[in-house]
């Protein structure tokens, strides 16, 4: 994930925004917005993306705000609101997976005391559907940036290591308890994700990989790439080329993408390291 969104990123996409009479005006000058994800501290990609772009989006004049779980350490939190996270055990674990009533309160209040234009929905497993179900009458984006409990495809990357028996994370790999969780959300949490999407006005990919997923799955979205500024072009020296891999060794990565290209860069040009 980027550290910075370009203006021509940041403005790509048709956000709905309520004026005072109830109508959407065409040209929104700006806007009050709230940001909803499950964790409020740089544990990954989403986070960076969130603070980075509630820099730009306040430097432009917008009003922003973030709702996050309490998780995680107490120092170096982007958010400005939180809500109690899922418990670690017990009976609350398991209904609260499904529908955190702690999120859902959280979101109505500030959605009563802020009143945002739009609603930005981030990472959701601490969020949950509970929290998108409370966002009714108001104009709801969201942001699908990884393997998330909705999408099937890439439901094993949610899960635990120890739901699988080896490093394959595969289907056929999960143990008798990965078959459970598997189960459990699929069967149960991916539905109520899916019946709260109803009221969702706009589904945004940030990859054409994610947004093939989605479509597959009947998600259609909009592909918004991130706003990395490319780097200058500079001809490889293949005397002295290394490659470096940035990212978690996880297969939604692409890192086996990577190492299967690169047997073929190798084969064709055996100078690079």
């Amino acid at each position: 994930m980027s550290a910075s969104l370009p203006l021509e990123a940041s403005e790509a996409i048709d956000v709905p925004c309520r004026n005072v009479d109830g109508h959407h005006p065409e040209v929104v000058s700006r806007m009050r917005i709230l940001n909803i994800i499950s964790w409020g501290y740089e544990t990954g990609g989403a986070e960076s993306h969130v603070r980075s772009t509630n820099a730009l989006l306040r430097n432009r004049g917008h009003e922003v705000v973030t709702l996050a779980s309490d998780w995680g350490p107490k120092e170096l939190r982007f958010d400005d609101f939180q809500f109690r996270s899922i418990p670690t055990r017990g009976l609350k674990k398991l209904l609260f997976t499904l529908y955190n009533p702690h999120a859902s309160r959280a979101a109505k209040a500030l959605v009563a005391s802020f009143d945002p234009d739009v609603v930005v929905l981030h990472t959701l497993p601490q969020a949950t559907a509970s929290t998108v179900m409370a966002l009714r009458r108001v104009p709801t984006v969201l942001c699908v940036h990884g393997p998330e409990h909705y999408v099937l495809s890439l439901l094993p990357g949610t899960l635990m290591d120890r739901d699988f028996k080896d490093d394959s994370r595969t289907l056929e790999s999960l143990t008798w308890r990965g078959r459970l969780h598997y189960a459990f959300f699929r069967y149960l949490s991916r539905p109520l994700y899916r019946k709260a999407f109803g009221q969702v006005e706009q589904i945004v990919a940030f990859s054409t990989y994610m947004q093939r997923l989605l479509e597959a799955e009947g998600l259609p979205s909009q592909h918004l790439p991130m706003g990395t500024p490319p780097l200058p072009f500079v001809p490889l020296d293949f005397e002295s080329c290394n490659v470096l891999f940035v990212g978690r060794l996880v297969t939604f990565k692409g890192v086996f993408v990577l190492i299967d290209a690169f047997q073929e860069v190798v084969r064709a040009l055996p100078a690079p390291s």
